[in-house]
């Protein structure tokens, strides 16, 4: 699985570490998914903060599009 994410799981073990995160030895076999929301919830908590920050500050795809356009075509009025 780690190879996935393109780390070793000594260099993930040294990462998760720092944040005071101790996985069980059968989570590194885990898939990419199963694996980060393991190391997230020891991380974070539970993740509600966090989803309820991403919706009020992370703008829509929609959102997002018109932006880097503007950006990219110099316009300021989309």
């Amino acid at each position: 699985m780690l190879q996935i994410l393109g780390e070793h799981e000594s260099s993930v073990k040294k990462m998760l570490d720092e944040f005071g995160v101790y996985l069980k030895p059968s989570t590194f076999g885990k898939d990419v998914k199963p694996f980060l929301k393991d190391a997230c919830s020891q991380i974070f908590g539970s993740a509600t903060g966090l989803v309820d920050m991403m919706i009020a500050h992370v703008p829509s795809s929609k959102a997002g599009a018109a932006n880097k356009v503007s950006s990219i075509a110099g316009v300021h009025d989309v």
